[in-house]
């Protein structure tokens, strides 16, 4: 998936040494507050019969959050993960996002690093939030992790993920990162049962706040899968001027 061209980026370097980037840090103005987005998505081979759903799915949300009252206090990221980590634009505000860009950009291939890419998610969300706490301005995030498979790339363990979670929840800077395993389980498919018990599990081991599920991998999967996560990134923002810690949102699909 080619990287999308995006403004006055500034590349910001983490312990892990995956980086990831933003708008600067001093750039950043007009809001109070900002809720820090992540999307992480799957595009290992096993995600190829449904690219196109998965890419028109990117673009209803962008969309739908621009609809929203909170729209000028979202920053999106996006990640994407086969073998490896890419970071296919950093954290940009939603004003600057045009929809359309996600459409005919998903090359799927190669194989699943689940577990690295929910690590640099929240890594980054983390370190860019505390910076813009440090400026004086109140943060909360989300990160939705997008996976139909078992992983099979890491070099980090669920229990790397579990500890950084723990990290983010001790944090004094951040009003609650929630992080969400989306689970692409098509139950026309004879191993939909070992991979639903397989996510699950590293829901499980690596202390991910939430799993939810799509059971159907066709475009109406997917519409429903993109007003969840719209909605919830409304939620998760409208707690934030309440003062209210982003984990006690109740998210449901």
């Amino acid at each position: 998936m080619p990287k999308l061209d995006s403004q006055d980026l500034s590349t910001f370097s983490t312990p892990s040494k995956f980086g990831f980037s933003g708008v600067k840090i001093e750039d950043v103005d007009g809001a109070s507050e900002y809720t820090l987005v992540t999307i992480v998505c799957d595009i290992s081979g096993s995600v190829m019969s449904f690219e196109r759903e998965l890419e028109k799915c990117l673009g209803i949300i962008a969309e739908s959050c621009q609809n929203s009252p909170r729209s000028s206090n979202l920053m999106i990221r996006l990640v994407t993960f086969n073998t490896g980590v890419t970071e296919i634009h950093g954290f940009r505000l939603l004003s600057d996002i045009d929809p359309d860009e996600y459409l005919n950009s998903i090359k799927s291939y190669g194989g699943t690093a689940l577990f690295d890419a929910s690590y640099t998610a929240i890594e980054a969300s983390l370190i860019y939030g505390e910076g813009l706490f440090d400026k004086g301005i109140d943060v909360n995030g989300v990160i939705f992790i997008i996976s139909d498979g078992d992983d099979n790339a890491s070099r980090l363990r669920p229990q790397d993920v579990k500890q950084l979670n723990k990290n983010a929840t001790l944090s004094e800077k951040i009003f609650g990162l929630v992080t969400v395993l989306v689970g692409v389980v098509d139950d026309k498919y004879d191993n939909a049962e070992r991979i639903r018990e397989y996510l699950k599990k590293y829901r499980e081991e690596a202390d991910i706040d939430k799993y939810v599920e799509i059971n159907d991998s066709s475009a109406k999967g997917f519409a429903k899968l993109a007003e969840f996560v719209s909605q919830s990134i409304s939620s998760v923002s409208e707690a934030l001027p309440e003062g209210e810690d982003a984990k006690s949102v109740s998210l449901t699909i």
